[in-house]
């Protein structure tokens, strides 16, 4: 579908999509979140989650997906702090809220103080992360982004058994391509959600990055960053991303370069290294080495997850020698799936706070509490209402009903 119409804001510039029979504003806005100051096409997620859900965009459905593609990142939240930041100025902050509080009902615009802004790109991944309905099959045609084949063969299958045909090859055609979307379905790459950083553990892997980046290197990281962030690469098997997730990948390839630098003497070149044979062991090398620093697994998957980013560049654009089964890339995704397991039972047992105590624990307060009130015979108010209070709170933290 064409754009509705297009209009000129003075800081902001501005065009309206009709997704069916929705208004959807997308912005032209710089994310000088990395280097480059890229021009980016925005739209609001307020917008996405509406179109999607038709929720009206505010139980973080999307928020959801996005984590499930490990596209978190990719969303600037934009509000006045980010003017002392450098990230906007005074008064792209209000045009991009003007823009914004037009797309919302009247009763909620005097509420709007900030606004969650997607790149365009990214919201063709989600609404294929989302699945085949008729509103994400209508966004991805306003937007004219490429509707999944699959999908078309299904809706052609569909109306072909509403009027009583049945087409073996259209059948054939589909059954081989929801083979192909398992497979994909299973990839790592699309199934890994990013961990929390950890400053802790940031601080030992930073001490050992790159200080010194070779030419050659600088080339091959540009090269890598040209690849990911593309919208069309024909070498490429997933969708673009965006810068913040490059220069992330970027910081953790100069962090594995610098370690075998210094602890094994191994030359900083991006090919050699993660076109050889032993990537694997190296990379399991590496986070034993951050283990035995005590940085966690989360962090080791994080790392692990970008090292398999910049191994399947260079895998799909360079020759690399054929390795024996598992292959490097095969191996260091091994490494990744189990680093993120580990890092799970890590979240699965860990203190949740300080102050933490088990039940049992936690019972047996409630009993010395009660004890210390019926043994209490002075006269002195405020200690009896002291204990009062202990007697209730722990009663009623340890003795009602627990719902998750």
């Amino acid at each position: 579908m064409a754009a509705a119409g297009v209009r000129d804001d003075p800081v902001i510039p501005v065009t309206y999509f009709n997704v069916e029979e929705r208004s959807v504003a997308v912005i032209d806005f710089k994310d000088r979140r990395s280097s480059g100051d890229r021009l980016v096409r925005w739209c609001f997620l307020n917008d996405l989650e509406n179109a999607l859900y038709n929720n009206g965009g505010s139980n973080g459905a999307v928020h959801r997906l996005l984590a499930r593609e490990s596209l978190s990142l990719t969303i600037f939240c934009v509000k006045k702090a980010c003017i002392a930041e450098g990230l906007v100025t005074a008064a792209e902050l209000g045009g991009i809220i003007k823009i914004f509080q037009e797309q919302l009902p009247l009763e909620s615009r005097g509420r709007v103080r900030m606004a969650s802004l997607i790149p365009l790109p990214v919201t063709a991944q989600i609404c294929k992360a989302f699945g085949r309905s008729q509103r994400s099959t209508a966004w991805l045609e306003a937007f004219s982004q490429p509707v999944p084949r699959l999908w078309e063969v299904q809706r052609e299958a569909e109306s072909n058994a509403a009027n009583l045909d049945w087409d073996p090859l259209l059948e054939d055609e589909m059954q081989e391509l929801q083979e192909v979307e398992v497979s994909l379905s299973a990839e790592l790459k699309a199934s890994y959600v990013q961990f929390q950083e950890r400053e802790a553990d940031e601080q030992v892997s930073r001490s050992y990055a790159l200080e010194r980046i070779p030419p050659a290197l600088e080339l091959a990281l540009k090269a890598y960053k040209d690849y990911r962030i593309a919208p069309i690469n024909r070498l490429r098997s997933g969708s673009a991303c965006v810068e913040l997730t490059v220069d992330s990948d970027r910081s953790t390839t100069l962090r594995l370069l610098g370690w075998l630098h210094r602890e094994h003497g191994v030359a900083a070149n991006l090919k050699a290294v993660f076109g050889a044979a032993n990537l694997g062991q190296r990379v399991e090398a590496f986070v034993a080495f951050l283990r035995e620093r005590e940085c966690k697994y989360s962090t080791c998957a994080n790392y692990v997850s970008a090292l398999v980013n910049v191994a399947s560049f260079i895998y799909e654009t360079e020759e690399v020698e054929a390795h024996e089964s598992p292959t490097a890339l095969e191996q260091i995704l091994n490494l990744r799936v189990q680093c993120e397991k580990e890092a799970k039972q890590d979240h699965l047992w860990k203190t949740k706070d300080p102050n933490f105590i088990h039940f049992e624990k936690a019972q047996q307060a409630r009993a010395k509490a009660i004890e210390a009130f019926h043994a209490y015979t002075a006269g002195d108010h405020k200690k009896r209402f002291q204990l009062t209070k202990d007697c209730l709170i722990l009663s009623f933290l340890t003795c009602q009903p627990y719902f998750n």
